[in-house]
C-alpha cells in the first residue's frame, strides 16, 4: 500500500504532466515511472471526482497464453504429447505405458483427441497402441502446433483495461 505522501507525489506527478499536454494513455504513463497502473487509475478517478480532469475511458486488448497455453508451447498440446509417446516407441507401447509416458491428466484429452483424429488405433488383440498417421515435424509452440495439432484452445483473449485523458 502507497504512503499518503506517495500518492500526493504521484497527484503533483500528474497534473504537472497535465499542465503542459494530455497524458494519451494511462498504461505508458504508469510504466514510465514504475508506478502500478491501478495507483495511477486510482489518482486519475480521484481527480476526476473533483472535476480536475476530465477521462476518457479506452479499452485495450492484449492476447496473452494462459497456463495452458505456456504449457502448450512449453511441452506440446495433449494430443501431441500423446502421439509423440507412441511414435517415440514406433508402435511397440501399451495404453499403460502411453499413459505412465504422458501423466494421467494429459492423457484423457490427448487420448479422445487422438482417437477421434484417427491418429492412432487400439489393437486390443495385441494389447498394443498402432500409429495411424504420422505428424510432420513440426515444433510444439505457436503458431505450428495449432495448425500441426488443429488444437485452438491456446490463446485467450484478456482484455485489459487503460484510460486516456
Amino acid at each position: 500500500m502507497a504512503s499518503e505522501a506517495d500518492q500526493i507525489a504521484l497527484e503533483n506527478d500528474i497534473l504537472q504532466t497535465l499542465s503542459s499536454g494530455p497524458i494519451a494513455d494511462s498504461l505508458e504513463f504508469a510504466a514510465g515511472r514504475s508506478v502500478d497502473h491501478e495507483r495511477v487509475v486510482g489518482v486519475l478517478n480521484s481527480l476526476s471526482g473533483d472535476l480536475f480532469v476530465v477521462l476518457k475511458p479506452q479499452t485495450r486488448s492484449v492476447v496473452t497464453l494462459t497456463d495452458d497455453g505456456r504449457e502448450y508451447l512449453e511441452l506440446g498440446t495433449p494430443e501431441y504429447r500423446v502421439h509423440r509417446a507412441v511414435a517415440d516407441a514406433a508402435g511397440d507401447i501399451s495404453m499403460d505405458q502411453v499413459k505412465d509416458a504422458v501423466g494421467a491428466a494429459v492423457f484423457k484429452p490427448g487420448w479422445g483427441k487422438c482417437m477421434r483424429n484417427k491418429w492412432l488405433k487400439y489393437d486390443k488383440k495385441a494389447g498394443k497402441v498402432l500409429l495411424l498417421v504420422s505428424l510432420p515435424a513440426c515444433r510444439v509452440g505457436p503458431p505450428t502446433s495449432r495448425v500441426c495439432l488443429r488444437s485452438k484452445k491456446q490463446w485467450r483473449m484478456q482484455p485489459t483495461p487503460c484510460l486516456s485523458l
